[in-house]
C-alpha cells in the first residue's frame, strides 16, 4: 500500500496540480493505454518496495542467526519451490489490486493532499484487517473470508507458510482479487475518460 503511494499520488493528482495531465490527454494514445502505462508504474513501485522488505527482513534474519542471536535462530522458515510461487502469485495480485485503486483515487481526487485523504480510509481497512488475522480463529474455514480484499491475501499467506491451504481458498482469494483489479482499474480508464473530473484541479 505505502511503496505505490507517491507514484500513485504523482501520476494522478500531482499531474493535476502540474497541468500536465491535459497535455497527456490530448497525445494520441487512448485513455485505456495512458491508465494502464500509469498503473504499471504504480505497481513496479510497489513490487520494489515489496522486495526490498522481503530482502532486508532475509539479510535481518540471516545475520541475527549468525550473530548468535536465539530469538532470531528461532525465526527461520524453510519453504518449498510451490508454495513459495503461490505466495509470490497472491502478493502480485494484491499489489496490483492495491496500484489500480490508488491510481483511481488519485484521478478523482482534485489534488495530490486530497488524494491522500482518501488513501487514509483505504490503508486503515485494508491493514487493520491483516492485524486482527491472527487473532481471528476458524475464519479461515468461512469462505466469505477470502472475498475480502488485503484479508484475504494475509489467510493464504499464513496458511501457505503453514501448508493448509485449500486450493478452494487459493482460487477464490485469486479469482477475487483479480476481478477487484479489473474493476479499480476499468474504473481509473472511466475517470480519466470524463475531462470534468481528469482536468479538475
Amino acid at each position: 500500500m505505502l511503496g505505490g503511494q507517491h507514484a500513485a499520488l504523482d501520476l494522478g493528482a500531482g499531474e493535476k496540480e502540474r497541468r500536465t495531465l491535459e497535455a497527456l490527454l490530448v497525445s494520441p494514445p487512448t485513455r485505456w493505454q495512458l491508465s494502464t502505462g500509469k498503473f504499471l508504474a504504480v505497481t513496479a513501485a510497489s513490487l520494489a518496495a515489496v522486495l526490498m522488505v522481503i530482502f532486508t527482513t532475509l539479510v535481518t534474519l540471516r545475520l541475527g542467526a549468525s550473530w548468535g542471536l536465539a530469538e532470531l535462530k528461532r525465526t527461520a522458515v524453510a519453504i518449498s519451490l510451490g508454495p513459495a510461487a503461490l505466495l509470490i502469485l497472491v502478493a502480485i495480485l494484491l499489489v496490483a489490486f492495491l496500484s489500480a485503486l490508488q491510481l483511481a483515487l488519485s484521478f478523482y481526487a482534485r489534488g495530490v493532499r486530497e488524494a491522500q485523504q482518501y488513501f487514509t480510509p483505504v490503508y486503515l481497512l485494508l491493514s487493520l484487517p491483516a492485524m486482527a488475522a491472527p487473532f481471528l480463529e476458524g475464519w479461515e474455514g468461512a469462505w466469505a473470508t477470502y472475498l475480502v480484499p488485503g484479508l484475504n491475501a494475509v489467510f493464504v499467506f499464513r496458511e501457505l507458510l503453514l501448508g493448509s491451504l485449500s486450493w478452494a481458498a487459493l482460487a477464490l482469494t485469486v479469482i477475487s482479487t483479480t476481478v477487484y483489479t479489473a474493476v479499480a482499474l476499468a474504473s481509473a480508464v472511466w475517470l480519466l475518460g470524463r475531462e470534468s473530473v481528469a482536468l479538475q484541479s
